[in-house]
């Protein structure tokens, strides 16, 4: 089991590559990552799971990009439905590239901190 607090740059968030279930009592289950970007969510805590896309280690963090896919009854994401959107998850330190690389699967918990404006390809996308 890995697990580590992340400061998504927006989300706070407790990772998870493999391991126990969380608990639910104290996260919002409705919110989806493509409706989070407006600031009426921030603070709220949330259970994400996704695949990531990728990672970028800076001087002091490492954000993560994940693709949000729905959890199942796991708390594993369910790759085989349809996507909820993207978004961003920054880490005190770093996490190893070729550990946490690109088409793993993760689950975190935490507390959606905000957004921030980015691109997908020439697209402009809010990233909560």
């Amino acid at each position: 089991m890995k697990q580590g607090f992340f400061a998504i740059v927006t989300l706070l968030l407790a990772a998870c590559a493999s391991g126990p279930h969380f608990p639910v009592n104290d996260v919002n289950t409705e919110l989806r990552p493509a409706g989070a970007s407006q600031a009426s969510v921030v603070g709220q805590r949330v259970l994400w799971s996704g695949m990531i896309i990728a990672n970028h280690a800076q001087q002091d963090h490492t954000q993560l990009e994940v693709l949000a896919y729905p959890f199942d009854f796991q708390q594993k994401p369910d790759t085989d439905a349809r996507t909820q959107g993207r978004f961003l998850a920054n880490h005190k330190g770093l996490l190893d590239p070729a550990e946490y690389a690109p088409g793993r699967l993760i689950t975190l918990k935490g507390r959606i901190a905000g957004s921030l404006e980015g691109k997908i390809e020439e697209m402009a996308y809010t990233y909560p």
